[in-house]
């Protein structure tokens, strides 16, 4: 069984540019936001710039191919 995600404090989040799943309450949708030690912002993978998140978690794994 997959180790159970859970939403964690910002706070905690890794500042190394690793992709994980952000959520604000002032957002409709959940964003992939990777954080920008050089600017200190979070940004989503295509570079557009994101408010501050509240909240992470890690992105689950990809699915798995079944022949």
């Amino acid at each position: 069984m997959p180790p159970r995600c859970e939403w964690q404090p910002i706070e905690t989040a890794p500042r190394d540019g690793t992709a994980v799943l952000v959520f604000h309450t002032d957002w409709d949708l959940l964003q992939v936001g990777l954080y920008y030690g050089e600017s200190h912002t979070w940004q989503q993978p295509s570079g557009d710039l994101l408010r501050t998140p509240m909240y992470w978690m890690s992105l689950p794994s990809p699915p798995t191919l079944t022949a």
